[in-house]
C-alpha cells in the first residue's frame, strides 16, 4: 500500500520518458491481458480501463507518484486467481485503492471489431453479428428488444441475466438499429417488394389485399399471382384464387420460375386457357 510519504525521487523516476524498462501501465496491461477475454487500454500518464470481452471492469488513475486502482477492478481480477495488488508490490508499483464499488455501464468497445451483416430480405431488422443471428422485435410486454442466438444459446436484451460477454453485441446492435433507422420500421417487407427485386427487366410484382399474396406481371393481360403458405410452400396461379390451375414451388426462387414460365406459355399463346 502507498506509505504517508512518497519518496520525492520516486514522481521523477515515474515520468522518465528515456527510461526503456516499461510503465507501470505496460507491465499491469501485460500482466491483466494473459487472461482470457481481458483487454487493457490507456492514455499514457492518465487513465487505465480494463474491459472483459468488450464491457469495463475497472480502471486505474494515475497521480503522480502513485495509482489509483478501483476496488471493483481488483476483485474482478481476483475471481481468474489474478492478484493486482500482490503484482503491484512485486513490481513496486505504488497504489491506493479507491473507496467504494463502482457500476460501469457496457461499452463498445473498437478493437472487438463487431460487424453486422443485416438481412433485409425476410425481416429488415434481422442478421447476424460476428455470424451469430439476431433480430429485433416488438411486443406490448417488452417493447423494442433484441433475440440473440450465440453458440446455440437464445439471449434476449430484455433479461436481467445477460452474460457480460453478450451485452456489448446488444449495445452494438441498438447502435446499429439507431443510426440506420432499421429500428423504425420494424415490419416485414412485403412479398411484392421482395418478388420485384428479383424480378428480371420488363416485369413487375404489385402487392394485393393479401400480404402473403402478390401478381406478377408482364402486361396488363399478361400476369398470375405467387401466394406464399409457409417459407417451403408456395403456388403459382393464374387468378388470385391460389387453389385454382396452381403450380406449386419449395421456394420464392421456385415459384418466381414457375410464374415467369407461366407468363411465357400465355404469351407465346393467345388461345391458352391461362391467358386472362
Amino acid at each position: 500500500m502507498l506509505g504517508e510519504d512518497a519518496d520525492d525521487d520516486f514522481e521523477i523516476a515515474f515520468f522518465d520518458d528515456e527510461d526503456d524498462d516499461p510503465t507501470c501501465f505496460e507491465l499491469v496491461q501485460t500482466e491483466i491481458e494473459q487472461l482470457e477475454g481481458f483487454k487493457v487500454d490507456f492514455v499514457e500518464w492518465e487513465q487505465l480501463t480494463v474491459y472483459h470481452y468488450g464491457t469495463v471492469v475497472g480502471t486505474c488513475s494515475h497521480q503522480g507518484s502513485y495509482i489509483d486502482v478501483d476496488s471493483a477492478l481488483v476483485n474482478e481480477l481476483a475471481k481468474y486467481d489474478c492478484d493486482l495488488e500482490g503484482f503491484m508490490v512485486e513490481n513496486d508499483i505504488s497504489y491506493e485503492l479507491t473507496k467504494g464499488i463502482k457500476v460501469y455501464t457496457p461499452k463498445i468497445r473498437p478493437d472487438l471489431h463487431l460487424g453486422i451483416k443485416w438481412d433485409g430480405w425476410y425481416c429488415p431488422n434481422s442478421g447476424t453479428i460476428n455470424g451469430h443471428y439476431f433480430c429485433h422485435h416488438h411486443n406490448d410486454v417488452h417493447g423494442n428488444y433484441i433475440n440473440l442466438v450465440f453458440n446455440n444459446q437464445i439471449y434476449l436484451s430484455f433479461s436481467d441475466f445477460t452474460p457480460d460477454h453478450i451485452k456489448p453485441y446488444f449495445d452494438k446492435i441498438w447502435q446499429e438499429l439507431r443510426e440506420t433507422g432499421y429500428i423504425n420500421h420494424p415490419r416485414e417487407i412485403s412479398l411484392g417488394s421482395k418478388i420485384a427485386a428479383r424480378l428480371p427487366e420488363h416485369f413487375k410484382a404489385y402487392k394485393t389485399d393479401d400480404e402473403d399474396q402478390c401478381k406478377v406481371a408482364r402486361s396488363t393481360t399478361k400476369y398470375c399471382y405467387i401466394k406464399r403458405y409457409r417459407d417451403c410452400e408456395w403456388y403459382v396461379s393464374p387468378t388470385d384464387n391460389s387453389q385454382l390451375m396452381a403450380k406449386r414451388a419449395d421456394s420464392m426462387k421456385g415459384a418466381i420460375s414457375e410464374a415467369l414460365k407461366m407468363i411465357a406459355e400465355m404469351i407465346s399463346n393467345p388461345n391458352h386457357p391461362w391467358n386472362n
